[in-house]
């Protein structure tokens, strides 16, 4: 309890942990192509537990950041724990994207329900339940983005006009993606897309070329990565200058634990 007033006192940021309630949605447990399978050429299912769980968040969480969220343990009722057979599987395969994770959408944020609040959350590890296994406990923690209290202007200049920039907008990292040229008929547009967890509510984009200048504000579109700006105008290339107004994200921690009942069909799984 000492702790926890201390916390708050010199890390006034901290946000307390909340409990999700979760449903399971779906559930695909794949033994995975042995390697000596006659005409494997090794892209076929991998091994793995695969599922879906529902939840609805708190109506302050307006996305989640995949990530900072995190699997905390996957253990069966024999007492196999899933999640460290999958870290190790995930070494071997030499590639991070085999590793275990809460994110369906490979993105930075989570696609939220706005009416209802409802999310599906991907998750997956390289292993699947002990032979004779009847169910595993699901733990995890999901990084919810709340909107801060405080909207504030900012301002970034001198940035290339061109993909893959990565700068602040005060303590929150933007990145500039990628920039679309599209022509409709003879009218021509500019797509600008941000991966970022802030949360823009005006911007007004300004680009100085050689000899050519152009300063306006763009519709703004939320994305499941951040948000895109909108132009009616083929923008001109040079160096980038950014106006913002908008909320720089805070966090919460929504932990949740499931045990997901496994069934006759996976009792023959070896690991």
């Amino acid at each position: 309890m000492h702790w926890m007033i201390l916390s708050l006192i010199f890390f006034p940021f901290l946000s307390l942990a909340k409990e999700l309630n979760v449903t399971l949605h779906d559930l695909a447990i794949s033994p995975g192509f042995p390697e000596d399978f006659e005409g494997y050429d090794g892209y076929g299912p991998k091994k793995g537990t695969s599922l879906l769980i529902r939840t609805t968040l708190p109506k302050d969480v307006l996305a989640i950041d995949a990530d900072r969220s995190r699997l905390l343990s996957v253990v069966d009722d024999k007492g196999f724990n899933l999640l460290q057979a999958g870290l190790l599987a995930a070494k071997k395969e030499d590639s991070p994207s085999y590793g275990p994770k809460v994110n369906q959408f490979q993105s930075k944020r989570l696609f939220v329900h706005k009416k209802t609040k409802d999310i599906l959350i991907g998750v997956h590890v390289l292993a699947t339940p002990s032979p004779g296994a009847r169910s595993f406990l699901l733990k995890g923690e999901l990084a919810g983005v709340t909107q801060g209290q405080k909207k504030g202007e900012f301002k970034v200049a001198g940035i290339p006009f061109k993909s893959d920039q990565t700068f602040q907008v005060g303590q929150t990292p933007v990145t500039l993606e990628t920039i679309t040229r599209l022509t409709y008929n003879t009218k021509k547009e500019t797509k600008v897309s941000f991966v970022t967890s802030f949360l823009p509510t005006k911007a007004v984009l300004m680009v100085q070329g050689k000899g050519t200048m152009f300063m306006g504000g763009g519709a703004i579109k939320k994305t499941s990565k951040g948000f895109d700006l909108e132009f009616k105008k083929d923008l001109p290339e040079g160096d980038l200058e950014l106006h913002f107004e908008g909320y720089e994200p805070k966090f919460i921690m929504l932990q949740f634990e499931k045990i997901v009942s496994l069934g006759i069909a996976s009792l023959p799984l070896a690991h």
